[in-house]
């Protein structure tokens, strides 16, 4: 029971940690488009020209990136010498993507790295694909991300790591947003760009979203048809139902479902383990008499039996642990996840696992130890047990 628990807390964990690890994420904030009557967001993308707009006007919005996902297909080709290959995740990219998002790199400078046009960024896993042991900086690179047989040469100037799985989206290749052929300034219409805004604080988003409709009013024209909103990085896995989103998201209301059974599943072990507890009593009724015949109080008696499930608990987490680890690739492949045994040793889940293994004790242990503590002391020499024959058929 222990084990599946912890199983179901570990993706809880993992869905709840999305886009978390970027150090201003509270920050971040995506512009989302509507096309509804109510004016509620209906799109992830939208209006190419927005974002540096926002900038200009607004100063409370810090820095911008727009991120362009490439239509005409899921797979874009891309090829160096003999390496050919079809890429799924290729971006086109503003270089403050480096300054607005924790994507560090290891090789370029990430202030510079996408600056000049037909410049590109791959991710170490990319690259090792590509060049093997070779170092790819200054090397020339062909692809076809608008997949019209019309080839593009970008020139690699920074190598990043790679993308951690708990991101709303993923990238291996990032080329320069200044690379692309279309109009980058124009309000009208829907496309695959996605516009992210840094804010200077949490609280400019609440004014930020009310001027929004004046600014579309403003730079573009008055459209009851088109509006826009503002929403947080962090809410876009678990509280995004958009349109076009970049990658598929989550559902919040998934969390609380597993994390219920995750509450039933310890709940019904603990209940076993009292049931099954309690029908050993009648082997133990006589250790009872005889321990309360030479002295033992009744609250010594509740600490052995109390202090006995905690043991049971501390060894049964321990086995959970093991079972985790054992089965964690097996896991991972069965939910898609790319959880790691850096998951297991962090010391919130340590914490978390030693948190479990005493409430458990205390839950599971509590009843019994009372139960069995209450015998009478000749009652429990003389019968066979302590219990009534009335209560079997209850228990049954």
């Amino acid at each position: 029971g222990i084990a599946c628990a912890v199983f179901i807390l570990l993706w809880v964990k993992d869905e709840l940690s999305y886009d978390r690890f970027h150090e201003k994420a509270d920050r971040i904030y995506r512009v989302v488009s509507s096309t509804s009557d109510d004016g509620s967001p209906t799109n992830a993308n939208g209006a190419v020209g927005v974002a540096p707009a926002l900038k200009r006007e607004f100063p409370e919005v810090i820095q911008t990136v727009r991120i362009r996902k490439m239509e005409g297909g899921g797979k874009k080709y891309v090829g160096y010498k003999d390496k050919k290959y079809y890429e799924s995740r290729f971006f086109f990219s503003e270089p403050a993507i480096f300054s607005v998002f924790n994507f560090p790199l290891i090789k370029g400078d990430p202030a510079t790295a996408l600056d000049e046009p037909n410049s590109i960024v791959l991710t170490e896993e990319t690259a090792k694909r590509y060049f093997g042991n070779e170092d790819p900086i200054g090397k020339t690179m062909e692809a076809d991300p608008y997949n019209d047989g019309e080839l593009m040469l970008f020139r690699i100037t920074g190598i990043a790591k790679n993308v951690p799985f708990n991101s709303h989206f993923h990238f291996d290749l990032l080329a320069s947003y200044s690379s692309l052929r279309e109009n980058t300034d124009e309000f009208s219409g829907f496309y695959q760009h996605f516009s992210y805004l840094l804010l200077s604080d949490k609280s400019a988003a609440e004014s930020l979203n009310g001027k929004l409709l004046g600014f579309l009013h403003k730079n573009w024209r008055k459209d009851p048809w088109f509006t826009l909103g503002l929403q947080p990085l962090i809410d876009i896995r678990l509280h995004s139902r958009l349109k076009s989103e970049i990658e598929p998201t989550g559902n919040i209301l998934y969390v609380y479902v597993f994390t219920a059974i995750a509450f039933f599943v310890l709940l019904i072990a603990c209940i076993n383990f009292m049931n099954l507890t309690s029908a050993r009593a009648i082997k133990r009724a006589k250790e009872v008499g005889i321990r309360k015949v030479v002295g033992a109080q009744k609250n010594q008696l509740v600490r052995q039996f109390l202090g006995e499930s905690f043991l049971l608990s501390i060894f049964a987490s321990t086995g959970a642990v093991a079972l985790v680890v054992l089965t964690m690739p097996l896991f991972n492949r069965l939910t898609g996840k790319e959880l790691s045994l850096s998951s297991v040793t962090n010391p919130m889940f340590v914490f978390g696992i030693a948190a479990i293994a005493l409430a458990v004790g205390l839950f599971s242990g509590f009843y019994p130890a009372f139960f069995l503590s209450s015998f009478r002391q000749l009652h429990s020499l003389r019968s066979r047990g302590g219990f009534s024959f009335s209560g079997r058929a209850v228990r049954c």
